[in-house]
């Protein structure tokens, strides 16, 4: 399914896109924090399709790889991913973030900086597919075009 675009159809729950932290939740342990927060997020995904943009993807291989995951581990990831969709950008999908950063620059939201580009990313994503981001990082809060789902 990578590289499709986000489809649902009438008898389909909606796809939501996953930020990177709720998503990585999937893949510690029980105990872990990233868990728990997954364990308060779940009801925003319970049987939706999940849509994760390319960024997400990058920015945890990284993590495996800077931590030594051994090949077991590195396989369950992938087979995560792999029953998952994954949007890689396209012209759409870049002028779409292009637009945000700009958008967010003139509102003086947070997400224009570029400490913020792989979040940018991803709320783009969400945009351009006109989803809903399930996120429980800040930086998307007040959003223009955003449907954010965050746990108070």
């Amino acid at each position: 399914m990578a590289n499709h675009e986000p489809r649902a159809s009438g008898a389909e729950l909606e796809p939501v896109v996953v930020d990177t932290n709720i998503f990585g939740g999937l893949l510690v342990g029980a105990s872990h924090k990233r868990s728990q927060l997954l364990e308060r997020y779940r009801p925003y995904l319970a049987g939706k399709p999940i849509v994760l943009a390319f960024t997400t993807v990058a920015e945890l291989r990284y993590g495996a790889y800077k931590a030594d995951w051994g090949v077991t581990r590195l396989n369950d990831l992938e087979e995560k991913f792999r029953n998952v969709q994954v949007v890689m950008p396209d012209s759409d999908l870049v002028e779409t973030c292009a637009r945000l950063r700009v958008s967010c620059e003139r509102r003086g939201h947070a997400l224009h900086g570029k400490i913020h580009d792989a979040d940018r990313w991803v709320a783009a994503t969400a945009i351009r597919y006109s989803i809903a981001l399930v996120s429980d990082d800040a930086v998307f809060r007040g959003v223009a075009d955003l449907r954010l789902l965050q746990r108070p």
